[in-house]
């Protein structure tokens, strides 16, 4: 039990810490948010929505798996979902449906990539900003 006004962690730890977890981002990414209405272009008969970019810089992307990949059948086709664990600095300020291209990384199968943003956790003492999310856009 602490002393009486002492605390157990002291103030400003986590922002003291934080240069250590900034060594482990090797990858590099940008993410979108969508930002108007729908257009949709009766030449092409394609549907494209503008974006803007609310987060471009280093993270460290890690394969998140809990089990198995998900796998569904769509018209005879396998389709599986990949979860990714992606941390970057606390100031990361993501929303559920950002949509990430990974723009380098030391895996070469993961550059270019499209990854969907399904979870955002949050705490007190945060040592960076960690996201979930997931390799099929549609999921």
């Amino acid at each position: 039990m602490p002393l009486p006004k002492s605390r157990v962690i002291p103030a400003g730890w986590e922002a003291h810490h934080r240069p250590v977890l900034d060594t482990t981002r090797t990858a590099t990414i940008t993410f979108r948010r969508a930002d108007g209405a729908k257009v949709h272009d009766a030449a092409t008969g394609s549907t494209s929505q503008p974006t803007k970019v609310v987060y471009s810089g280093l993270v460290r992307i890690q394969h998140h798996e809990i089990g198995t990949a998900n796998a569904t059948v769509a018209a005879g086709e396998l389709i599986t979902t990949h979860r990714y664990q992606v941390s970057g600095p606390v100031e990361m300020d993501l929303m559920r449906d950002d949509v990430g291209t990974v723009d380098t990384a030391n895996d070469p199968t993961l550059v270019g990539r499209e990854i969907r943003v399904r979870d955002i956790q949050r705490g007190s003492l945060l040592f960076g900003r960690t996201v979930i999310c997931v390799d099929n856009l549609e999921a």
